[in-house]
């Protein structure tokens, strides 16, 4: 009943509020000397090594750059580097141990000092730097060393070959890692606690300027960037943790762009004086199954509560059309891959006979039990957003129908996402089911989720599933260069995700944004949501 009311009282101010027309090509709500974004939580600092959610690298995106991108069309596109290294062009070397950049001249940090290879070696040896406690080291410890034959040129020697390297070090991957300046952070023992962290210096298209906690964060345009000036001349990003309330901001133009949940993007994609957009992404939206809480750590408990939740169901009456149903973490397109083989498709009977199977027998409640325990388990997700609250609910009561009683509990979103030694309740393993997202790059590279190496602190494998076969795909795939033959690997990893289910997999989203009318965004990526925001301009 309460998400209910919720929608009813935002349908109702939408309906009530009416765009006001300026003289100009402009409507009058829009400013074309500020550009206003929001995100739904406060930033843990402005340092591009340590990014602990997408939100914080939207932030560094702002400040600070790659030394490769992407374009709208997935295709790489040097940034800091002159070129995108390649066998062809012989960036990378035929063995795929050496990879060389050849790096742009003339660019400066906001600071003015010059931008040069010596910022790239810092940056790579500051997260491999065990002082600094970066979310995880995946790509980089590939690297035996780094060398810098002059200001222009960068020179990555790798242990072993690694097909994702340009993609991913330094590169748009499933965690970026910006470059950051080695003239005003060499002499510090730690990173963690500098006060670069609150006053970032970067070579990007904007300078950081104000940060009102748990408010907003202010830019200006960097006028020396050497991608060209950018065309709006002040950015302000507005803090706020609540879908429902981001949403009423777009709508009554307080915000010219935003990140909705699917429910707030249904409601305002038609609106007057707004535009709504669906983007393509490598990612996928489900739950988290702590694989070292009995008695998730029974693969047959795990798809049994797989095979418990109608993916197909709750994506049809939450997702409003912006996403479609998943049955493991790469969306099928991306490696040749079919759910046509899905052993987790809904089926409560054979979620009741795993169950079964497992010792676990219904009480007279309808609760199962073994052993005198009860089949209890705890779900944590984030406040704020109430398609995830919805989503919640009906797992809950799928799988009450099949014998579990799951338990809900919220967070805060910067307490949710936060690092283990924070209290981030998924970071540290302090949970049994947990909401999650996940948003990659174009490399179909997954280490990062399902190998023993990424376990938290040293990646975003939150479930600590470990499994022999699987170390052994992940090898194989990482170290072969030959597109058609990872594919091939990949469409065997997800088999294997699918089989032993670490996760339980909902939808594969496409990422939701609405925008002011007046705003012209040209060709988004679908990696950083603010990408390419230099060339972004009110009125076309």
């Amino acid at each position: 009943m309460r998400f209910r009311a919720i929608l009813l009282a935002v349908a109702v101010l939408f309906a009530c509020t009416a765009p006001v027309h300026g003289a100009s090509a402009l409507h009058s709500w829009t400013d074309p000397t500020t550009l206003r974004l929001a995100v739904n939580a406060d930033p843990h600092g402005f340092n591009p090594i340590y990014p602990t959610n997408q939100e914080d690298d939207y932030f560094s995106s702002l400040c600070f750059d790659l030394l490769i991108t992407q374009d709208g069309a997935g295709r790489l596109v040097p940034a800091l580097a002159a070129a995108v290294p390649t066998t062809r062009n012989g960036g990378i070397s035929a063995d795929g141990k050496t990879v060389r950049y050849t790096l742009r001249r003339g660019v400066q940090w906001h600071d003015g000092a010059p931008f040069t290879s010596a910022d790239v070696a810092f940056s790579w040896h500051a997260i491999m730097d065990p002082h600094n406690a970066v979310p995880n080291r995946h790509g980089y410890d590939r690297v035996e060393r780094v060398e810098t034959p002059d200001p222009y040129t960068v020179v990555f020697r790798l242990n072993t070959p690694y097909a994702p390297f340009v993609r991913t070090v330094f590169g748009e991957a499933d965690t970026t890692f910006r470059l950051i300046p080695k003239h005003l952070l060499e002499n510090q023992e730690s990173l963690d606690r500098s006060d670069f962290n609150v006053h970032p210096i970067g070579t990007g298209p904007y300078k950081f300027v104000r940060w009102d906690r748990g408010q907003s964060v202010s830019y200006e345009a960097n006028p020396n960037y050497f991608g060209g000036a950018p065309h709006i001349p002040k950015i302000v990003v507005r803090i706020i943790p609540d879908f429902t309330t981001l949403a009423v901001e777009l709508r009554t133009h307080h915000l010219d762009f935003g990140l909705l949940d699917s429910n707030g993007f249904n409601l305002l994609r038609t609106a007057e004086g707004l535009v709504g957009e669906l983007i393509p992404a490598n990612g996928f939206g489900g739950y988290l199954l702590n694989t070292t809480h009995p008695p998730l750590d029974d693969v047959r408990v795990r798809r049994a509560i797989a095979r418990a939740v109608d993916r197909e169901g709750i994506v049809r009456r939450v997702s409003f059309g912006t996403a479609r149903p998943g049955y493991a973490d790469i969306p099928p397109e991306f490696y040749g891959g079919s759910a046509a083989g899905d052993p987790n498709r809904y089926d409560p009977a054979a979620a009741r006979a795993l169950l079964d199977a497992a010792g676990w027998k219904p009480g007279a409640d309808g609760i199962r039990a073994r052993n005198g325990k009860r089949l209890e388990l705890q779900l944590v997700d984030y406040s704020g957003s109430p398609s995830a609250t919805s989503n919640d609910v009906q797992v809950q009561s799928m799988l009450r129908a099949v014998g579990v009683d799951v338990q809900i509990k919220d967070f805060a979103p910067a307490q949710y996402f936060a690092a283990a030694n924070a209290g981030g309740p998924v970071a540290g393993g302090n949970y049994d089911i947990g909401q999650f997202g996940w948003l990659s790059g174009t490399d179909l590279d997954n280490s990062v989720l399902f190998t023993r190496a990424a376990q938290p602190p040293n990646g975003r494998n939150y479930t600590r599933y470990v499994s022999s076969e699987m170390e052994a795909l992940q090898r194989e795939a990482l170290a072969t260069y030959d597109d058609a033959k990872r594919r091939s690997i990949y469409a065997r990893i997800e088999k294997l995700v699918v089989r032993d289910s670490p996760m339980v997999f909902l939808s594969y989203p496409r990422l939701r944004v609405v925008r002011s009318a007046d705003l012209h965004r040209p060709a988004p990526n679908f990696v950083t949501i603010w990408w390419n925001v230099a060339a972004w301009s009110f009125g076309g």
